[in-house]
This record gives structure tokens, C-alpha cells and sequence, in this order.
């Protein structure tokens, strides 16, 4: 029996797609890249370590050049219980972050990552994709922070990205549409 696939790349808005990216082993490159573009200076990946593999969400311990460990978890949402910010604190799996964060000392910090694909309603009016929402602290000093994007209102085109979040939200977005690699990829190529 053949098989035929539509789609010639991975398609990162299924689970396989996500975690074959973002929560592999063998690529740890992938989700220390992309996550540099979104963490402040002071928090920006060397190493990470992930918590659970080849689950949703993808946990990860991670430690910056300073040594300073924090936690960030990452997770695509496709639908709207991450409206309320109070409320998605007091989910569960949350609840099991914030719990495994206050069990190891070293940990500063922990943020909820997470890529919507749906808007949310108060924010249909303006055009702006990345949210940043720092919560009040947890425990013993430790931050929750949550950075989402909702990925409807990122529009550019390939020939509009500039950033390396751009490149990767363009790659996110419309990988599995593509037939070649984005020109910008050459560029990345050559400018390493």
C-alpha cells in the first residue's frame, strides 16, 4: 500500500511535528535558538536539560552562562484556556512546575512559553503577536513568567522576516506549506 504526503516538511503544529523540534535530544540547538529570542538577556540558554521527553508540554531545566538554573516550559495551544492568566496559574500541570521549581533551590525563575493559534478577544484590535505577563512571585523569591504569541496575527511573509524570531515564527507557521528551505536560511547559513 503507498502512502502519499501532502506535505513535504514537518508539519510543527501536530504533537510529532512539535516534539520532533522542539523536544528532541539530539537537536537541543532548536529550542535553546528559538527560545533566546523570546528570554530577557539575563536568562538566555547555554544548556538545558528536558524534564520529560517526547510529551506536550516540553519541559525544560535550564542554565545560563552565569550558572543561574531556571525552568521553561513550552507548549502549543489551540484553544482558549490560556485566556485567563489567574486561572491557567491554578491548572494542574502548572501547579506541577511551580511544585518541581520550589523543590530545587537553584532554580531563579520559571516561564510558560506557549504558541496560540487563536487570538485572544480583547486583543483582535491591535496587532501585536508577542505578549509578555510577569506573575507575581511563586515561591522564595522565584518569578512565573508567561511569554505567549498568537501566531494569526504574525502575517510576514518570507520576504518580510527580518529577526530571528521572525525566521522562526515564519518556520513555525508555514513550514509544512513549503516546497524549498526559505531564502532566509541561505542568509542564516552564510552569515555562521
Amino acid at each position: 500500500m503507498d502512502y502519499y504526503f501532502e506535505e513535504r516538511y514537518v508539519n510543527l503544529f501536530t504533537t510529532f511535528g512539535f516534539n520532533r523540534i522542539f523536544g528532541n535530544e539530539e537537536h537541543k540547538e532548536f529550542p535553546i535558538d528559538f527560545l533566546n529570542t523570546l528570554l530577557p538577556e539575563q536568562h538566555q540558554i547555554y544548556t538545558l536539560e528536558f524534564q520529560e521527553t517526547l510529551r506536550e508540554p516540553i519541559r525544560m531545566k535550564c542554565q545560563n552562562n552565569d550558572g543561574e538554573y531556571f525552568m521553561v516550559e513550552l507548549q502549543q495551544l489551540n484553544h482558549k484556556f490560556f485566556r485567563n492568566h489567574p486561572d491557567y496559574v491554578e491548572d494542574f500541570p502548572i501547579q506541577q512546575l511551580i511544585l518541581s521549581a520550589s523543590l530545587e533551590p537553584e532554580i531563579q525563575a520559571v516561564y510558560l512559553v506557549g504558541l496560540l493559534d487563536f487570538v485572544f478577544d480583547e486583543n483582535k484590535n491591535t496587532e501585536q503577536y508577542l505578549h509578555r505577563v510577569s506573575l507575581s512571585p511563586i515561591h522564595d523569591g522565584k518569578t512565573l513568567n508567561s511569554i505567549y504569541i498568537e501566531l494569526p496575527k504574525f502575517t510576514n511573509t518570507e520576504d518580510d522576516v527580518i529577526s530571528r524570531l521572525d525566521q522562526w515564527l515564519f518556520i513555525y507557521k508555514h513550514l509544512h506549506e513549503l516546497e524549498e528551505p526559505p531564502k532566509f536560511l541561505a542568509r542564516v547559513k552564510a552569515e555562521a
